[in-house]
């Protein structure tokens, strides 16, 4: 083979390889998109339908979170350079970020500044940014799910009794104040 036609494959493969990159995160977008829809369809349905539909779906809950957060800061970015910025990001580095609760504005200078990294080294800058500064260990991973899973608990709990308020008698009206209670002195630094 010679070089004028190896350069040639090599040009061929490279443009093979961003169609494939190109239509991965095309699917990542539309599975997030579908994930939030089926999370709308459920909502009326009993306490853990939703969960049990992403574990049967996805054969666990984290991937499917996974799509979910990602579609949505997708389409959280307000404009079309930041969006495909974001593409531009791997996979893992975006589901990281995606991921993460904070104000959208720090993911967007996130993506802004570092879309161009590899993969370890943008994830490397979204565990500093967004571990390290908000005073919690990075090192202890399972601390770190553990977390994690209880604040998507909370978060999901407090969504359902919203959606039941109606149904809440008076004890549990006190029931939820005292949470309140506890959650102000969680808030007090």
């Amino acid at each position: 083979m010679n070089l004028i036609q190896e350069q040639k494959d090599l040009t061929k493969l490279k443009g093979i390889t961003a169609e494939i990159k190109s239509i991965t995160k095309q699917g990542a977008i539309l599975i997030g998109q579908r994930v939030l829809e089926a999370k709308e369809l459920l909502k009326p349905y009993r306490d853990g339908t939703f969960t049990l539909w992403l574990e049967t779906t996805f054969g666990g809950r984290k991937s499917g979170y996974n799509a979910l957060a990602y579609y949505e800061l997708y389409i959280a970015l307000p404009d079309v350079e930041l969006k495909e910025k974001f593409k531009k990001i791997s996979q893992r580095a975006a589901y990281l970020l995606a991921s993460r609760r904070v104000d959208i504005g720090r993911k967007i200078n996130i993506i802004s500044k570092y879309f161009n990294l590899k993969t370890n080294e943008l994830i490397s800058v979204v565990q500093k940014e967004f571990a390290i500064n908000d005073g919690r260990n990075i090192s202890d991973g399972r601390n770190r799910k553990t977390m994690d899973v209880l604040l998507k608990h909370l978060l999901e709990t407090v969504d359902r009794l919203v959606k039941r308020k109606k149904d809440l008698r008076r004890k549990d009206f006190d029931e939820v104040k005292y949470a309140q209670k506890r959650i102000q002195e969680l808030l007090k630094e």
